[in-house]
């Protein structure tokens, strides 16, 4: 009979050789889960720096102020979880920067879990890991950031069936009334001409039921759109339009219709005017809306006997829908308001635009 021993050397090197590739499995586990884990954790946090970024540009869109854009940047930015937590307050880092043109402000958010910000402060809320431990990396951290930007816009897909007069340089009495020596120029990018611009915003502005058939008063509106779809226009967006666009008035008296659709836009919204910001509180955005501007110097030349003429719109107004009156007469206040940019359609410069659009620039 013969004998086999197993060398003990033999086994002894395997156990080694197990033993390191049990390391190596480790490290490699380590890697792919908890790397893994970090980019999602990434990942979600530049989706919160976005939100937070985008909220802070749609505050300074709707006139709020650096502190209203800095607050709505947080309270987003906070409501998207990172690996299943939600961020502190005090691991978002908001700013008012200059943006890459060097022409308006943007916000800026950085989102730190487990990290150093720009100013060597750490910030807490690591990212957990679950391989890493055993080779002595017990957390880890991320950082996004992102920058925003209220740039002007050009387009609306929610102008409200009412056109107005633009802002004209007054040189013939009476001062409310486009006659005589009275001069209008249009706004463009480079220049605001005579029209509104955001240094207005936060002026009242009482719109009326104009007459076609008389001289074009500073507060007339003009009927735009479908008549029969004039009170959806009102209290809805149904009209889309853009610099540049020719539109078309409509005959007829619509005083009580106006009154009613404004009333239901009103109770729409539980928003109100603060007279001492000059600034919209609490609003949902459905009374902040945009209308149309055209030129009263077009106004005065067109044949208007017939109560239905092409204007074209030479800016956008935004415009708080605070009150209306029996008469249809519509008060409000002069705001900036959500909007559009469509290529090839006409521009404004920024002291001119009213309406904004929001856009991520870094």
């Amino acid at each position: 009979m013969t004998t086999h021993r197993t060398d003990s050397s033999a086994r002894g090197a395997i156990i080694i050789h197990v033993a390191i590739a049990i390391l190596a499995l480790i490290a490699f586990s380590a890697f792919v889960v908890d790397y893994g884990i970090m980019w999602v954790a990434r990942s979600q946090a530049q989706a919160a720096a976005d939100a937070g970024a985008h909220a802070g540009a749609v505050t300074l869109t709707r006139g709020g102020t650096i502190d209203d854009a800095f607050v709505a940047a947080k309270v987003w930015a906070g409501r998207v979880p990172i690996w299943g937590q939600l961020t502190a307050p005090a691991d978002i880092i908001v700013a008012n920067v200059t943006c890459p043109d060097l022409n308006k402000p943007c916000i800026r958010v950085d989102v730190l879990r487990g990290i150093i910000d720009r100013d060597g402060a750490p910030h807490g809320n690591t990212i957990p890991t679950f391989f890493a431990p055993l080779v002595g990396v017990t957390s880890q951290g991320v950082r996004a950031t992102a920058t925003a930007e209220s740039a002007a816009g050009n387009a609306t897909n929610c102008l409200k069936p009412w056109l107005i007069p633009d802002r004209w340089q007054e040189n013939t009495a009476p001062a409310t009334t486009f006659n005589g020596a009275d001069v209008y120029i249009a706004p463009t990018t480079s220049s605001p001409g005579t029209g509104w611009t955001t240094a207005n915003i936060g002026q009242q502005l009482v719109l009326k039921e104009g007459d076609p058939h008389d001289a074009i008063d500073s507060s007339d509106y003009d009927e735009i759109g479908d008549g029969n779809t004039y009170d959806e226009a009102i209290t809805g967006c149904i009209i889309n339009a853009a610099l540049g666009d020719t539109v078309s008035t409509l005959p007829g008296n619509r005083k009580g219709p106006t009154k009613s659709a404004v009333k239901d836009l009103i109770d729409s919204d539980p928003g109100y005017w603060d007279p001492s910001t000059k600034t919209v509180i609490n609003s949902n955005g459905n009374r902040i809306v945009p209308i149309g501007l055209f030129s009263p110097a077009e106004y005065s030349t067109l044949d208007r006997t017939t109560g239905n003429f092409n204007l074209t719109i030479t800016n956008i107004l935004g415009f708080w829908v605070d009150s209306v009156d029996n008469q249809g007469s519509v008060t409000g206040y002069i705001v900036s308001d959500p909007g559009l940019f469509v290529d090839g359609k006409g521009t404004v410069g920024p002291n001119s635009a009213f309406v904004k659009v929001t856009r991520l620039v870094q």
